[in-house]
């Protein structure tokens, strides 16, 4: 892989370059513009910025405190702040710096390979831009941290690559040298995946250079590898601090290093067999099992390692390529391997989004391996080797295109997983929780009940068809659900709330108040459970309690509509009709459409004897 292209004029080369940047956004477009239009899915409204973060104190807490979003990428959550500012609750926006982000990496790919010499530097960077494999990246949200830290992550070799040219010829250029630390920063911020970087930088100088050449870049690497190991630490923190990895919802099975290598070595040749036959991607993957004999599954891992010291053997025969590329595929996937405990690893031990990056390696290698050999055989040859790349670009940009379409909004993507992957649970719970968003309560119950046979141990969806049972009447089943879903997740204040609507529905406030309890403890902040404890209490006629627990709710989101409603009502119940008229006003300010607050106003005013302002508010509400 070492022939040198042919001379092209300057001005032709880069009237050639712009042409070809120019037809890879017009086939992104192609590919991508499903998803343009989509909306949110799944986690997005986790990630995207909350409503404590959204001023400027906001920004400084992403920042300051790891523990003010779900993961500690600040970059990352700086650009939501900013899309938040520009775009609000408006996803096109979101979509379309995503696809320009994936664009921009893509660009920043090509120089990378162009600068390292590299054949068919072109062709490896549009089939690993139009991949179906990278759609998870660009067509949801969330993972706008994979295109982000990508363009931060090949804007930092190319870097490097200058300050290595400099290097060589013994002029030391700092400039080059400081954005290279900075751009691997960056990266890091944006997704500690990329603290990759530096091992895969010194694995490229050793497949070019050989020998020792590589150790003589090892001091100018240190700095940005121990910044970027730091911050990499942060991230499984958070994953069990925060995301709860681990738990009683959503076990690892990993506890042991030889079921971690069992799983690593199967998810390598899983990745690699999607990278050369894509049409089986999928939002969730099936999760493989991880009981049974341990010696049979670690069968694949010792495949892997014997097929890559293989091809390290025979380096002097083949080349340093092969070897560099598989290198270079299994150390940028490390990190989602399964030695480190993450999120997604609750419902699969492999996710395409993962291997955003990874994949470049073996992409690299047959675009390489293409671009030599189209020098070397007879033109006619050439011509039809040239047509075959096209082919498969166009193959690649249509099963793309197909599975872009999936991320049209959360029912379509849900739907669409449990076709490839019937018994995906994640995918069963949330459409469940998708048909109750919607109020198509009847279908998420029947939904929830075909789930359920087909997963009966968990608690998430057994919480969601109790939400689906309690809105279609079924009290008594909708306590069951709740009931078994808190003993199997007691960490879940959400399902005590619910348990506690069911219970006060079903006449049980005392109960309800025991189950509140229990969610305000582990929510102390969820001011729609102070609400609710206020009802009950209303129920058990203890007003002055009640009252406070309303004006507890006000204090922590004052413009929660409901829970000055509810306020109006105790101060009605105690005759207190000025205080009453004021909370309805107040709630009808904050959601005018409220019909109840409208009529119980009227009946307010009524009873203080206004029977004009009385009768234009019941004329009112008769009207609508």
């Amino acid at each position: 892989m070492n022939s040198a292209p042919e001379a092209v004029p300057p001005g032709r080369a880069r009237l050639v370059d712009l042409l070809l940047a120019a037809a890879l956004f017009v086939a992104l477009f192609f590919v991508y513009r499903p998803a343009l239009d989509a909306g949110f899915v799944w986690d997005d409204d986790g990630h995207l910025t909350q409503p404590a973060l959204r001023g400027t104190d906001g920004l400084a807490r992403i920042w300051t405190d790891p523990t003010a979003a779900q993961q500690y990428y600040p970059l990352v959550h700086t650009l939501f702040w900013l899309e938040h500012r520009a775009f609000g609750a408006e996803p096109a926006g979101y979509h379309w710096i995503n696809l320009a982000l994936h664009a921009c990496a893509a660009l920043l790919c090509v120089g990378v390979l162009r600068r390292l010499a590299l054949p068919g530097a072109w062709l490896a960077g549009a089939l690993w831009a139009l991949h179906p494999l990278q759609v998870q990246s660009v067509a949801w949200i969330s993972e706008q941290k994979n295109t982000l830290s990508a363009c931060f992550y090949f804007a930092a070799w190319l870097a490097w690559a200058r300050f290595d040219e400099g290097l060589l010829r013994g002029t030391r250029r700092y400039g080059a040298w400081a954005a290279f630390v900075l751009f691997a920063l960056a990266a890091v911020l944006s997704k500690t995946v990329t603290c990759t970087l530096v091992p895969a930088i010194l694995l490229v100088t050793w497949a070019r250079e050989g020998g020792r050449g590589w150790t003589k870049r090892v001091p100018w690497v240190v700095l940005p590898f121990l910044l970027a190991a730091s911050f990499a630490v942060v991230t499984p923190w958070l994953e069990r601090e925060v995301g709860r990895v681990g738990g009683a919802e959503h076990p690892t099975d990993l506890a042991d290093f030889l079921p971690r290598l069992a799983v690593a070595g199967k998810d390598l040749w899983f990745y690699l067999g999607h990278l050369a036959w894509p049409p089986g991607t999928c939002f969730v993957h099936p999760r493989w099992s991880t009981t049974g004999p341990l010696g049979p599954s670690l069968l694949p891992a010792v495949a892997f390692a014997s097929c890559t010291l293989a091809l390290f053997t025979l380096r002097k025969r083949i080349g340093r390529s092969p070897v560099v590329a598989l290198l270079y595929f299994a150390g940028t996937l490390f990190p989602a391997l399964g030695f480190v405990d993450a999120i997604p690893v609750r419902y699969s031990f492999v996710a395409d989004h993962f291997q955003y990056l990874a994949g470049l390696g073996p992409i690299v290698l047959v675009a390489a391996g293409g671009a030599v050999l189209v020098r070397r055989v007879a033109p006619g040859a050439a011509a039809a080797l040239r047509f075959l790349a096209l082919l498969v670009l166009f193959v690649l940009a249509f099963l793309a295109r197909g599975h872009a379409k999936d991320f049209q909004d959360a029912e379509t993507l849900w739907k669409a997983t449990l076709e490839k992957n019937p018994g995906a649970w994640m995918a069963w719970n949330n459409l469940v929780d998708e048909l109750n968003r919607q109020g198509r309560f009847a279908e998420a119950v029947e939904t929830g009940l075909v789930a359920r046979r087909l997963h009966p141990d968990r608690p998430t969806l057994a919480h969601n068809l109790g939400v689906a049972l309690q809105s279609q009447g079924r009290l008594a089943e909708a306590l069951a659900c709740y009931e078994f879903a808190a003993k199997q997740a007691p960490e879940y204040g959400r399902i005590e709330f619910d348990r506690a609507s069911a219970l006060i529905e079903l006449g049980r406030p005392a109960e309800a108040l025991e189950a509140l309890a229990r969610t305000i403890e582990l929510t102390p902040g969820f001011a729609a459970a102070h609400m609710l404890r206020g009802n009950a209490l209303l129920a058990l006629r203890r007003s002055d309690e009640a009252l406070e627990a309303y004006q507890r709710a006000l204090e922590l989101d004052p413009a929660y509509a409901q829970g000055w409603y509810n306020l109006g009502v105790a101060r009605a119940t105690r005759r207190e009709f000025a205080l009453a008229e004021a909370a309805y006003r107040r709630a009808l300010d904050l959601a005018p459409d409220e019909l109840g607050a409208r009529l119980n106003l009227g009946v307010v005013l009524a009873q203080e004897g206004r029977r004009l302002e009385a009768r234009v508010e019941l004329e009112r509400v008769a009207r609508e």
